[in-house]
């Protein structure tokens, strides 16, 4: 944290250009914070739902759909601590989101489709 200088970039447009400044407070408010938050969701959904469903893949795939935005969040405070330290991208931002979003879409569509089984809980 004392590396980073005062002000830091925390927006990129889509070509991995910063526009958009903070002091670096806000690293640990919008980085660290997210994290624990989808941390605890993430673990009170897990160990609180898995005994209640006869069917438990539904409730694992939406383990790892939280934990995929949870990774995609985990990345974002990495990227952005890389750029603010060494002044360049570490992947391009726009590879990952669209890597992201396709794998989201497509869990989505899964966990729909479980819904939507003629299976009751």
């Amino acid at each position: 944290y004392h590396q980073l200088p005062v002000r830091i970039a925390t927006h990129f447009d889509f070509r991995g250009d910063p526009d958009g400044w903070s002091p670096k407070i806000t690293f640990i408010y919008f980085s660290i914070f997210p994290q624990l938050l989808l941390m605890g969701i993430t673990i009170i959904l897990f160990f609180t739902s898995r005994h209640r469903y006869r069917n438990n893949k539904r409730v694992y795939l939406l383990v790892i759909i939280i934990s995929l935005i949870q990774t995609l969040t985990a990345y974002s405070s990495f990227a952005i601590y890389w750029f603010n330290i060494y002044n360049q991208q570490l992947v391009p931002f726009k590879y990952i989101f669209i890597g992201f979003t396709g794998l989201l879409i497509l869990l989505l569509i899964l966990y729909n489709k479980s819904l939507t089984k003629k299976n009751t809980l």
